[in-house]
């Protein structure tokens, strides 16, 4: 997260992310608001759990549903998409576009019914993907 000060405001912005929108605060807004605001624009304080997400994800029923289903050439290179953009987040080589075009790429080859993207989403809750990363474009 980078805070900057100019006279048009103070910016808050995702050094990480540089397509997501900057919140411009006016000039003269106090310390503890520029505060309270920054935690709010960057709740993801806690860095996501790529290791822990990706363990958890090979012993769910997610991962053993889209194990058994039919294998497609195009299935095939959305998982070594997958796996290759977790393999590099898991390896301090994190790119979150990459990682959210992958998961995206992934998830239009593969069917879940409800109660893989609930398990899914309590995945991703638990090991803090979730305030970074979405299911859906």
């Amino acid at each position: 997260m980078a805070i900057a000060y100019s006279t048009a405001g103070i910016i808050i912005s995702d050094d990480r992310d540089p397509s997501r929108p900057s919140l411009v605060l006016p000039v003269g807004t106090a310390s503890t608001e520029v505060a309270a605001a920054a935690a709010e624009y960057w709740p993801a304080a806690i860095e996501p759990n790529y290791v822990g997400f990706y363990s958890a994800l090979l012993s769910s029923n997610i991962y053993a549903a889209v194990i058994s289903q039919p294998k497609t050439a195009d299935s095939a290179f959305a998982m070594a998409v997958f796996v290759s953009a977790i393999q590099d987040a898991m390896s301090s080589r994190e790119n979150r576009p990459q990682m959210q075009g992958a998961i995206w790429l992934l998830l239009s080859e593969i069917p879940l019914n409800m109660a893989h993207v609930a398990e899914l989403t309590v995945l991703m809750n638990q090991y803090h993907l979730a305030g970074v990363y979405q299911l859906q474009p």
